[in-house]
């Protein structure tokens, strides 16, 4: 079974390795994915895989080590993205990454940006991240090979953001208390990565994967709260000292459409999709399966 994915590192997060494996090997890019989904990709993979390492950001190693494999039966793509500079890794290197995936495999399925799916509101459709996946979902679907694009929604592990405020006080601030959506859990989408990579049916198809039910920031802070067996509330601080909070580390286009789509949150709430069932079999985890999980760190 060959596979291929380009994503975050394993560990730390921060480096632009990536993970191959072929026949016995799939390859994937953990750099662009968050250790904890990585892990969960990589558990939920049978076990005759491989793992071997190449960099996104040098595309003539990367399609040289392909070549050296002697191809991949299919690749996972999530683009890095490096928060502290506020920019995508390597922006350049995509059309000689996508041109080596389709010299090299049979399939790519793409991670992009959830503000592209049909219907998504302005806020998110015109954000400064979708403008890069929009031509990275074209240069895709412009490669000569079979592709499937996954848009996963906020992942429920951004919740731990709040873990520092709930453990010292048990208060989180932030903008919005009633902006509503339904954060996904990362096991859901490494079982979505991993189905579109190995199961046929999925050539030309996008897919919006969601958890369960819209939560509001306060539902979200009430279920940890239910969980960890202590109050725990949002309280919502005014938009211009949230702002200010966000433009601390964020680029200031970002946090202005992030703040946007948490206004519209407030009216219309994102619902969930079914098309996370529809690849894997099974719903969505609730987000307090995830809260359970992960109580420890909110203690």
């Amino acid at each position: 079974m060959s596979l291929w994915h380009p994503g975050v590192d394993l560990n730390q997060g921060s480096d632009p390795r990536v993970l191959i494996m072929t026949q016995r090997h799939v390859l994937l890019f953990p750099d662009a994915l968050g250790s904890e989904l990585a892990q969960h990709i990589l558990s939920s993979l049978p076990d005759s895989v491989e793992p071997v390492t190449g960099e996104v950001t040098d595309p003539d190693g990367l399609a040289a080590r392909l070549n050296e494999l002697g191809g991949v039966r299919a690749a996972f793509l999530p683009w890095p993205y490096d928060r502290a500079a506020g920019r995508f890794t390597a922006p350049q290197n995509v059309p000689a990454v996508v041109e080596a995936l389709a010299e090299h495999s049979g399939r790519i399925v793409l991670s992009s940006s959830h503000g592209l799916r049909e219907g998504a509101p302005a806020t998110t459709h015109n954000a400064p991240h979708a403008d890069f996946h929009r031509a990275l979902e074209d240069r895709v679907r412009g490669s000569g090979v079979p592709w499937t694009i996954l848009r996963p929604c906020m992942p429920a592990h951004m919740t731990l953001r709040w873990a520092e405020a709930i453990r010292s006080e048990g208060v989180v601030r932030g903008p919005y208390a009633k902006a509503a959506r339904p954060l996904i859990d990362d096991r859901d989408v490494a079982e979505a990565v991993v189905r579109t990579l190995l199961d046929e049916g999925h050539d030309g198809a996008s897919y919006f994967l969601t958890g369960s039910e819209p939560l509001t920031h306060e539902q979200r802070a009430e279920t940890i709260g239910a969980v960890i067996g202590r109050p725990v509330r949002y309280e919502e601080t005014p938009l211009e000292e949230a702002r200010r909070m966000m433009l601390r580390t964020w680029p200031r286009e970002l946090a202005d459409a992030v703040l946007a789509t948490m206004a519209l949150q407030v009216i219309e709430p994102e619902l969930p999709s079914p098309d996370l069932e529809h690849i894997t079999g099974y719903p969505p985890r609730p987000f307090r399966a995830w809260v359970a999980d992960h109580a420890d760190a909110f203690r």
